[in-house]
């Protein structure tokens, strides 16, 4: 959602899960059994619901671009990482209708390439400390700038997302799982 949402609240199958969550920020992933489920988002009277379907030993990402009636949730599968020393990074591109790039800051390696609006991508990497810009598809000229400080094993998100003036900003995150609660 966008920076300036307000926060909310995650409810799964009727039940409060998750609250004053923060626009742009990650959650923690929740731990569900596997099968069907109803995920909604709320803020004050505003509600975005979607069904999910649980699977055993993978991982979900549920993106909602905005609070409203016409608003249709990204569901995602994560990519896993099976390698311990390395790194993952995903990326959700929120920003613009505009395809965009992720390069690193030296314009030397291109990360991510032509991320459309609502899209995503992962990739496994040697963990390092990355200075990046995102830029528009095949273009080298910054739109937004970030840095990433990466550990073995360690799982991060960029989160590209609209910000002042129609310009974009993009904010890293170590991501992490809730510690499980019996139902």
């Amino acid at each position: 959602m966008g920076g300036d949402a307000p926060e909310f609240d995650v409810w799964v199958d009727k039940k409060r899960r998750l609250s004053k969550l923060v626009a742009t920020v990650p959650s923690v992933y929740m731990v569900l059994p596997a099968g069907g489920h109803d995920l909604s988002v709320q803020a004050g009277k505003q509600q975005v619901s979607v069904k999910i379907d649980a699977q055993a030993s993978r991982s979900l990402t549920v993106l909602i671009p905005s609070l409203g009636t016409h608003s249709k949730p990204i569901v995602t599968e994560d990519k896993i990482n099976g390698n311990r020393l390395k790194s993952i990074i995903s990326v959700y591109q929120l920003g613009t209708a505009d395809s965009l790039d992720v390069w690193t800051a030296d314009g030397g390696t291109q990360v991510f390439k032509s991320l459309p609006m609502g899209g995503t991508a992962a990739l496994v990497v040697n963990p390092i400390a990355l200075d990046f810009h995102v830029t528009a598809a095949g273009s080298k000229l910054p739109l937004a700038t970030g840095k990433l400080d990466m550990t073995p094993g360690g799982a991060y998100s960029l989160v590209i997302t609209e910000g002042k003036a129609g310009g974009l900003k993009v904010q890293s995150h170590v991501n992490t799982v809730e510690r499980y609660q019996t139902p």
